[in-house]
Protein backbone atom coordinates (compact mmCIF):
# COMPACT_ATOMS: atom_id res chain seq x y z
CA UNK A 1 0.00 0.00 0.00
CA UNK A 2 1.27 3.38 -0.82
CA UNK A 3 1.64 6.21 1.90
CA UNK A 4 -0.33 7.93 0.54
CA UNK A 5 -3.65 5.61 0.51
CA UNK A 6 -2.63 4.16 4.11
CA UNK A 7 -4.73 5.45 6.84
CA UNK A 8 -3.62 6.47 9.20
CA UNK A 9 -3.82 9.14 12.22
CA UNK A 10 -2.22 11.96 10.10
CA UNK A 11 -5.40 12.50 8.41
CA UNK A 12 -7.26 13.10 11.37
CA UNK A 13 -5.08 15.10 12.58
CA UNK A 14 -5.52 17.22 9.81
CA UNK A 15 -8.97 16.71 9.75
CA UNK A 16 -9.30 17.86 13.11
CA UNK A 17 -6.84 20.66 12.39
CA UNK A 18 -9.33 21.68 9.37
CA UNK A 19 -12.48 21.47 11.05
CA UNK A 20 -10.75 23.61 14.05
CA UNK A 21 -10.11 26.61 11.91
CA UNK A 22 -13.41 26.35 9.80
CA UNK A 23 -14.77 26.75 13.66
CA UNK A 24 -12.76 30.04 14.37
CA UNK A 25 -13.42 31.84 11.45
CA UNK A 26 -17.01 31.21 11.86
CA UNK A 27 -17.05 31.70 15.70
CA UNK A 28 -14.73 35.36 14.35
CA UNK A 29 -16.95 36.19 11.40
CA UNK A 30 -20.25 35.42 14.11
CA UNK A 31 -18.36 38.01 16.93
CA UNK A 32 -17.40 40.68 13.70
CA UNK A 33 -21.21 40.48 12.59
CA UNK A 34 -22.54 41.12 15.77
CA UNK A 35 -19.95 43.19 17.74
CA UNK A 36 -19.28 42.13 21.65
CA UNK A 37 -22.27 41.59 23.59
CA UNK A 38 -25.88 43.00 22.53
CA UNK A 39 -24.67 46.45 22.42
CA UNK A 40 -23.37 47.17 18.90
CA UNK A 41 -20.57 49.57 17.70
CA UNK A 42 -19.26 51.36 14.14
CA UNK A 43 -22.77 52.90 12.07
CA UNK A 44 -25.34 50.92 14.08
CA UNK A 45 -26.51 53.99 15.13
CA UNK A 46 -27.46 55.15 11.41
CA UNK A 47 -28.19 51.54 10.42
CA UNK A 48 -31.31 51.88 13.63
CA UNK A 49 -32.31 55.00 12.73
CA UNK A 50 -33.16 53.65 8.88
CA UNK A 51 -34.71 51.10 9.94
CA UNK A 52 -36.97 52.21 12.62
CA UNK A 53 -37.82 54.75 9.73
CA UNK A 54 -38.78 52.33 7.65
CA UNK A 55 -41.02 50.93 10.27
CA UNK A 56 -42.23 53.88 11.71
CA UNK A 57 -43.72 54.81 7.96
CA UNK A 58 -44.79 51.27 6.98
CA UNK A 59 -46.80 51.66 9.78
CA UNK A 60 -48.01 55.28 8.98
CA UNK A 61 -48.88 53.66 5.56
CA UNK A 62 -50.57 50.50 7.19
CA UNK A 63 -52.80 53.66 9.17
CA UNK A 64 -53.72 55.15 5.96
CA UNK A 65 -51.63 58.52 6.46
CA UNK A 66 -49.43 58.62 3.74
CA UNK A 67 -50.46 59.88 0.06
CA UNK A 68 -51.99 63.32 -0.95
CA UNK A 69 -53.09 65.29 2.09
CA UNK A 70 -52.24 63.16 4.43
CA UNK A 71 -49.22 63.43 7.00
CA UNK A 72 -46.75 62.90 4.59
CA UNK A 73 -47.17 63.14 0.53
CA UNK A 74 -44.94 59.74 -0.28
CA UNK A 75 -43.13 57.13 1.58
CA UNK A 76 -39.90 58.79 0.57
CA UNK A 77 -40.95 62.08 2.14
CA UNK A 78 -42.04 59.77 5.32
CA UNK A 79 -38.69 58.10 5.61
CA UNK A 80 -36.03 61.38 5.01
CA UNK A 81 -38.12 62.86 7.71
CA UNK A 82 -38.45 60.13 9.95
CA UNK A 83 -35.15 59.46 10.00
CA UNK A 84 -34.15 62.86 10.66
CA UNK A 85 -36.68 62.15 13.56
CA UNK A 86 -34.56 59.22 14.75
CA UNK A 87 -31.31 60.75 14.55
CA UNK A 88 -32.65 63.53 16.81
CA UNK A 89 -33.67 60.90 19.26
CA UNK A 90 -30.66 59.22 18.95
CA UNK A 91 -27.72 61.47 18.67
CA UNK A 92 -24.23 60.49 18.50
CA UNK A 93 -22.82 62.01 21.39
CA UNK A 94 -25.34 59.48 23.43
CA UNK A 95 -25.49 56.46 21.49
CA UNK A 96 -23.00 56.13 18.89
CA UNK A 97 -21.33 52.59 19.16
CA UNK A 98 -24.37 51.96 22.49
CA UNK A 99 -27.27 50.77 20.19
CA UNK A 100 -28.36 47.70 22.12
CA UNK A 101 -29.98 45.55 19.09
CA UNK A 102 -32.18 43.86 21.58
CA UNK A 103 -33.88 47.07 22.80
CA UNK A 104 -34.42 48.01 19.21
CA UNK A 105 -35.91 45.05 18.44
CA UNK A 106 -38.54 45.66 21.38
CA UNK A 107 -38.71 49.66 20.05
CA UNK A 108 -39.44 48.06 16.07
CA UNK A 109 -42.30 46.12 17.92
CA UNK A 110 -43.44 48.57 19.85
CA UNK A 111 -43.82 50.50 16.32
CA UNK A 112 -45.04 47.85 14.66
CA UNK A 113 -48.13 47.77 16.94
CA UNK A 114 -49.15 51.44 17.78
CA UNK A 115 -51.91 52.47 17.41
CA UNK A 116 -53.32 54.43 14.59
CA UNK A 117 -55.83 56.55 16.91
CA UNK A 118 -54.15 56.47 19.93
CA UNK A 119 -52.15 59.27 20.88
CA UNK A 120 -51.42 58.11 24.43
CA UNK A 121 -49.79 55.18 22.73
CA UNK A 122 -48.29 56.69 20.25
CA UNK A 123 -46.10 58.96 22.35
CA UNK A 124 -45.37 56.45 25.02
CA UNK A 125 -44.02 54.56 21.63
CA UNK A 126 -41.95 57.68 20.56
CA UNK A 127 -40.78 58.47 23.86
CA UNK A 128 -40.51 55.26 26.22
CA UNK A 129 -40.24 52.27 24.63
CA UNK A 130 -38.26 54.07 21.38
CA UNK A 131 -36.69 56.55 23.76
CA UNK A 132 -32.85 56.97 24.27
CA UNK A 133 -32.70 55.64 27.55
CA UNK A 134 -34.56 52.72 25.92
CA UNK A 135 -32.83 52.13 22.94
CA UNK A 136 -29.56 53.52 23.30
CA UNK A 137 -27.91 52.78 27.23
CA UNK A 138 -28.76 49.12 26.70
CA UNK A 139 -31.75 49.75 29.56
CA UNK A 140 -34.51 47.36 30.22
CA UNK A 141 -37.82 48.28 28.16
CA UNK A 142 -40.17 49.94 30.35
CA UNK A 143 -42.87 48.16 32.06
CA UNK A 144 -46.50 49.24 30.86
CA UNK A 145 -48.54 47.74 32.88
CA UNK A 146 -48.52 50.23 35.60
CA UNK A 147 -46.75 48.20 38.11
CA UNK A 148 -43.64 49.34 40.23
CA UNK A 149 -40.62 47.51 39.76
Amino acid sequence: MKRSQKPSREMGVFGLGRLAALASLATGAFLVGHGCGSVTNGDSRVQAEDTAAQHTCARYQACNQIGSGLAYADLATCTTQWTANWDSSWPVADCQGKIDQAQLSFCLSAIDGTSCTSLLDIIDTIAVKCGKATVCDGGNPPSTDGAAD
